[in-house]
């Protein structure tokens, strides 16, 4: 998980805050899995998409997704 500052914090600027996701399945499964996160109510930005086929016939796709908030803190665990 990344975090950056995109203005000055002092002055309200937003943090964008991103997370690398692993996703194996077919090209329909991932294919579809990609759709539903663009119809999301909450909006994800995408950063970087990349499809591997060494594990044929899975696939494995690698995506890089950002939010932005106000808060500098997203996820703490």
């Amino acid at each position: 998980m990344r975090t950056i500052v995109l203005g000055a914090a002092e002055a309200g600027g937003l943090y964008k805050h991103g997370v690398e996701l692993k996703l194996e399945g077919s090209y329909a499964d991932l294919s579809d899995y990609l759709a539903r996160l663009e119809k999301l109510p909450q909006k994800l930005l995408w950063n970087s998409v990349f499809l591997s086929a060494e594990k044929h016939p899975k696939l494995v796709l690698t995506l890089t997704v950002y939010t932005l908030s106000l808060e500098r803190t997203w996820l703490i665990v």
